[in-house]
């Protein structure tokens, strides 16, 4: 990781997420040091900063962007039941 010249994001994830996904908040996390979190009390999610290869280099003194965490959730059915699945796939920038 360059702290020269730092890739460096910003994102939320919800609180809800954290309790009931956390193996997938976990593949969130990979590959990032948070250098920054944040409890949002009026949207229930902690907005954290982060340095990470799979974010833009920002130049000093810019806001780092923000990123969306694209998550998927999908049903698997077994045997008469049904499994909630939560997958991580990456990263948007959408500021």
């Amino acid at each position: 990781m360059n702290l020269i010249k730092p890739k460096i994001g910003r994102f939320s994830i919800s609180i809800d997420d954290i309790q009931d996904n956390s193996d997938m908040v976990k593949e969130v996390f990979k590959g990032l040091i948070v250098v920054r979190a944040e409890m949002l009390y009026h949207s229930q999610a902690i907005e954290y900063t982060a340095l990470g290869d799979c974010f833009d280099t920002v130049p000093e003194g810019e806001i780092p962007p923000y990123y969306l965490p694209l998550i998927s959730k999908t049903a698997v059915g077994q045997e008469g039941y049904v499994v909630p699945v939560v997958t991580f796939n990456g990263w948007k920038r959408i500021l």
